[in-house]
């Protein structure tokens, strides 16, 4: 039968010890490796995104622009063919006139009568309202 002193326990105690801080220096040591490669790596993605910023603004703003110049030459474009067709209706209406002179100034004067007519109807109704 075998007896353990204090001594033994004591040394056996000690040993377990520093076997358990050698591991938990070695496992500190590691979580400082990893921290390191990461904050390494999130310095270089944020230096690389730093790097491509100005690159992405400048692609945003020629974008812009294009999207600016087209819309612009679309607007230019409508307003061309908006006067190409004015244009046309005025001179169709022009050879009207021309053609039957005497029924372009009854239609007008028809026109100018039924206005004349709605203009007087719209007082009256506003006067008896009062």
């Amino acid at each position: 039968m075998s007896t353990f002193n204090t001594a033994d326990i004591g040394k056996a105690s000690t040993a377990s010890i520093d076997h358990l801080a050698d591991k938990a220096g070695d496992v500190i040591e590691q979580a400082q490796v990893a921290a390191h490669k990461v904050v390494g790596q999130v310095q270089s993605e944020a230096k690389d995104l730093t790097q491509d910023a100005p690159k992405l603004v400048d692609l945003a703003a020629d974008a812009l622009k294009a999207y600016t110049r087209k819309g612009a030459s679309l607007a230019k474009d409508a307003s061309a063919l908006a006067r190409e067709k004015a244009g046309v209706y005025a001179d169709s209406a022009a050879n009207r006139v021309r053609k039957d002179p005497l029924k372009a100034i009854l239609v007008a004067a028809a026109a100018g009568a039924a206005v004349a007519l709605v203009a007087s109807y719209a007082a009256k109704k506003r006067n008896a309202a009062k």
